[in-house]
């Protein structure tokens, strides 16, 4: 029996956010396709998945606060 894990209450925006054309979550996990994440790889996931949230959010921020003059 396979063993399938998966991570629970990602944002799609937070999933979808790409990076130089890439989906940074998506490239990550198909890179790593067919085999057992490490503990290592899991909790490089979490902090992608938070430093991309603390992104999108500044990100945000700059819009709101450039939309006048931008």
């Amino acid at each position: 029996m396979l063993n399938q894990l998966y991570f629970e209450t990602v944002p799609e925006n937070v999933y979808n956010f790409q990076i130089g054309g890439y989906q940074v979550l998506d490239k990550y996990l198909k890179d790593r396709k067919n085999r057992t994440l490490t503990h290592d790889e899991i909790e490089n996931i979490e902090n992608i998945v938070k430093v991309l949230t603390f992104t999108i959010k500044q990100m945000e921020l700059i819009d709101s606060e450039t939309k006048e003059w931008i």
